[in-house]
């Protein structure tokens, strides 16, 4: 019998017309600002994870979403994060922001957002943390994603096992100074349920000996890698780069519970997954502020699983529901060759149907980059196109061997402008800085607002005493400056962070140079404000 294309063309193409309709709702909602506190640096692999999911999900709401990243491995404060003095540091640097959510990434940040929950400034701000332990709420403003850490092991082990029935032994692949964690511990009494299989551990004493005992496992076996850092001399490794190495070489399939390791040769697991345990605490951050509450039912877990590393193993390619799968060896061509055709067909229809709103289109979406690339008070870069710029400018300047200087520079005491003669004034002030920087910077300097009242201005082919000399312009240039309110004329004065670079070597980024310039700031405000500090590199 003949198929009937006729209705599910008409359909699709009528979404794909709804879909690319303007979202009335995201351009009306006010932004959210979120504050993110990391457990780790921001180079970590699950934090650049946790990082990829956050920024991935943002795409998907109907919120514009300003993240504001912390982490408890501050190089800059150097305060310990049991001190009340990092939460005093958070108060100063954010007092003119209003934040409508509070993310922790794992254990040590999570425990120190609970904390921070009970500070009067953020009351009424919902906190969500992701945390390894079932730790229920007793606060309706505070939601615990849980790792479901044991629930992936166990997971894990039972996949490994339906995958590999003929298995004999298990084989357990971690460092030294991993025995006794969570991990093993949940690990060990998994497996040892299967009492039939013995229990066979390889750490890292020795690199060159641990791919020698891993390349003489049975085949019939499988392996179970937690995580490699140091060997018994202290010498470090990635756990991922590790991972790699073991998997091109094992005889037998492995699996692991991590995220941050997929992708390396191993079949797969029940993992703790980043970037879902990300997406969903910025899901629980847009629920309670659209609805006032959480829902239940934010999670963690993924299957991933390697068709490649199963082919290579012997292991049925029988997929479970929901699983995340990668190196599928199968043709597209061979195994779906008329659904190609009428794949083709419908995206040729699409592009004629779609080609007649294309002019139309052009504008708003013009509008839209422009609008999304801007700051909605000052009119100048927000936060995303100075960067871009920024890296423009660190390129070429590299290429050329020419200096660059980067200022980072906020405006004293603006909480009590604000709070003094109302936020009406405040912003006022942010727009007649914005007048002043523009009338002393040159064409060819690239000038943003960082966030709040923090700006950001890169001046290329100026070296220490070209910016030294126009910082000391711009702050003498503030001073004089005033705002009127009522029968009043309110001043202000700025601090400004500098770092100055006589050239841009290949490992000089863009960030650094800024969280530099931001680091002669902070010094700048606890020298007494109203100046200017450099450093140059």
């Amino acid at each position: 019998m003949q198929k009937n294309y006729f209705v599910p063309v008409v359909s699709l193409l009528i979404v794909i017309v709804l879909m690319l309709q303007p979202n009335a709702n995201a351009q009306q909602a006010k932004p959210l600002n979120i504050l993110v506190i990391f457990s780790h640096h921001l180079t970590v692999p699950w934090v650049r994870s946790f990082i990829n999911g956050l920024e991935s999900e943002v795409e998907q709401q109907e919120f514009k979403i300003n993240f504001f990243y912390e982490t408890l491995n501050n190089s800059r404060t150097k305060i310990n994060t049991n001190d009340e003095g990092f939460t005093q540091y958070l108060k100063n640097k954010y007092k003119a922001i209003k934040f409508d959510g509070i993310i922790g990434e794992a254990n040590k940040a999570s425990l120190y957002v609970e904390k921070l929950s009970s500070e009067e400034l953020w009351k009424n701000t919902p906190f969500v943390t992701t945390i390894n332990q079932n730790k229920p709420s007793g606060s309706k403003k505070i939601n615990f994603i849980e790792l479901e850490l044991k629930k992936a092991v166990i997971k894990t082990v039972n996949l490994a096992l339906k995958q590999n029935p003929k298995a004999e032994q298990f084989v357990i692949v971690h460092s030294e100074n991993r025995k006794g964690l969570a991990v093993d511990v949940i690990l060990r009494k998994s497996l040892e349920k299967h009492g039939d299989k013995p229990i066979r551990e390889i750490l890292s004493e020795d690199y060159q000996s641990m791919l020698n005992s891993v390349k003489k496992i049975p085949k019939n076996s499988i392996i179970f890698y937690d995580l490699v850092f140091k060997d018994a001399k202290g010498r470090s490794y990635v756990p991922r780069v590790v991972l790699k190495e073991i998997a091109d070489i094992s005889p037998a399939p492995i699996y692991t519970f991590f995220s941050t390791l997929f992708e390396t040769g191993v079949v797969g697991g029940v993992m703790q997954d980043a970037k879902l345990a990300a997406a969903n605490a910025l899901n629980a951050i847009v629920d309670f502020n659209k609805y006032g509450q959480f829902r239940n039912d934010y999670h963690a877990l993924t299957l991933f699983l390697d068709l490649k590393a199963m082919e290579k193993y012997g292991i049925s390619t029988d997929i479970p529901e929901g699983a995340v799968v990668i190196n599928s060896p199968h043709s597209l061509w061979k195994d779906h060759k008329q659904s190609v055709f009428f794949t083709l067909f419908i995206i040729v229809i699409i592009a004629l149907f779609l080609f007649a709103w294309f002019r139309m289109l052009q504008i708003q979406k013009c509008n839209a980059e422009k609008s999304a690339r801007t700051d909605y008070l000052t009119g100048i870069n927000n936060r995303r196109a100075l960067i871009e710029k920024a890296e423009q400018v660190f390129k070429e300047f590299r290429r050329l061997n020419k200096p660059v200087s980067v200022i980072l520079f906020d405006i004293d005491d603006f909480k009590n402008i604000n709070d003094t003669y109302g936020h009406k004034t405040g912003d006022m002030v942010l727009i007649k800085l914005t007048e002043v920087v523009n009338q002393t910077k040159r064409d060819m300097d690239i000038f943003g607002r960082f966030g709040g009242e923090e700006f950001v201005i890169i001046l290329p082919d100026s070296d220490q005493v070209a910016a030294e000399h126009f910082s000391d312009r711009l702050l003498k240039k503030c001073q004089q400056v005033k705002v009127n309110y009522h029968d009043l004329q309110i001043g202000f004065t700025i601090s400004i962070g500098v770092s100055s670079y006589s050239r841009i070597l290949p490992e000089t980024k863009v960030e650094n140079a800024i969280s530099n310039a931001d680091h002669a700031m902070y010094d700048a405000k606890m020298n007494g404000k109203n100046q200017v500090i450099l450093r140059s590199y």
